[in-house]
């Protein structure tokens, strides 16, 4: 009988896709660990394949060309990473995916918190917080380190993304933990209070958080080149 409908092409594509996902799980999989590749297989199975593929064969691509041969994930991070990078539908997200999988085997500070964090942002989001990252200019030092702030009017320009939607925007960045809100001129930093875009002294900076998290989700950047509007100091400090 013909197959009109094409289901018996989806369904060979599927199961060729399983088989391809199941392999690269198994690379991932640390020794004492492999037992564990048949139950991911199957709990990321009905999930959306393709996505999760592409991802690992892209962090692969990053790991041969920073040659790092061992490429082993603790399974408590290998399982959210390949469930929520399967969900994702923008292709510069998927690319943020395929480096945190690749920070995840080769950052011994790795944080699982990168991958829910990763999860929670839209395509805008993201754009938005790399441009905070790209567009900052020292503010002041508090401690060990040292903060820097963009304006909104420039995110603005640099996001494309009009200011009622940036506010909306920055709250979810904030909620995160990834930005702080800095007041020019001020003696200390002022935290979620006035209101967002309300005070012309106001600038937007990154968090030590947020300056871990950017970095894990772009292994071409370095610290003091990529993003050289962040301290080292900030990014050799423990901040969870």
């Amino acid at each position: 009988m013909n197959d009109l409908t094409g289901l018996g092409k989806v369904a060979e594509s599927v199961d060729s896709v399983t088989k391809e996902l199941r392999q690269l799980i198994y690379e991932f999989l640390s020794p004492g660990t492999k037992g564990a590749g048949e139950y991911i297989a199957d709990k990321v199975r009905y999930l959306r394949f393709m996505k999760s593929v592409r991802a690992m064969q892209k962090a692969k691509v990053i790991l041969e060309s920073m040659g790092v041969d061992n490429v082993h994930i603790e399974l408590r991070n290998l399982v959210p990473l390949i469930e929520k990078c399967s969900l994702e539908e923008d292709d510069t997200l998927i690319d943020k995916w395929a480096n945190l999988i690749a920070s995840a085997v080769v950052d011994k500070s790795f944080s699982p918190s990168y991958i829910s964090i990763l999860s929670s942002l839209s395509p805008i989001e993201s754009l938005v917080l790399d441009s905070i990252s790209r567009n900052s200019r020292p503010i002041m030092k508090m401690g060990i380190y040292q903060y820097y702030g963009v304006e909104l009017h420039i995110l603005v320009d640099k996001s494309n993304c009009v200011r009622a939607d940036l506010v909306g925007v920055l709250s979810n960045l904030e909620r995160l933990g990834l930005i702080l809100r800095v007041f020019e001129n001020e003696p200390a930093l002022m935290f979620g209070n006035p209101p967002i875009g309300t005070m012309q002294s106001e600038l937007i900076g990154l968090t030590p958080l947020g300056g871990r998290f950017i970095l894990a989700c772009d292994r071409k950047l370095e610290v003091g080149n990529g993003i050289p509007h962040i301290d080292l100091s900030i990014l050799s400090t423990e901040v969870i």
